[in-house]
């Protein structure tokens, strides 16, 4: 698949699901890592045991920095959304999830039509 076709994918999928934020594809947060990190092997290692990453709201859509809470991890879900790093700009890495948010609202209302 080009560049365009996913891009022109990306925008539908978004508009289909009435996403306005595409960077945080409307779940309000982000990810980063904490600014006092000196040693950025260790985050992987994580062998202190240590909250390395900050979940911050999002920088596009509520133009904030406020933190909202530390983390011992980055690959944090959040109402069935993966929460993205804030400098993650690129539209190719939430293309899989739009996807799956509309099979799952397309089974969702399926489901729904069944019961009725």
């Amino acid at each position: 698949m080009n560049n365009i076709c996913a891009y022109k994918e990306f925008n539908d999928k978004l508009i289909e699901l009435g996403i306005r934020c595409e960077k945080c594809l409307d779940t309000g947060l982000l990810w980063k890592v904490r600014d006092d990190i000196k040693n950025y092997n260790d985050i992987y290692k994580n062998i202190y045991d240590l909250e390395y990453f900050i979940i911050i709201e999002c920088t596009k859509c509520i133009n904030n920095n406020n933190i909202i809470c530390y983390s011992k991890k980055s690959n944090i879900i959040y109402n069935d959304t993966p929460i993205f790093n804030e400098k993650d700009e690129n539209y190719i890495t939430r293309l899989p999830t739009l996807r799956r948010l509309c099979e799952n609202r397309i089974i969702k209302t399926e489901m729904f039509d069944i019961y009725l």
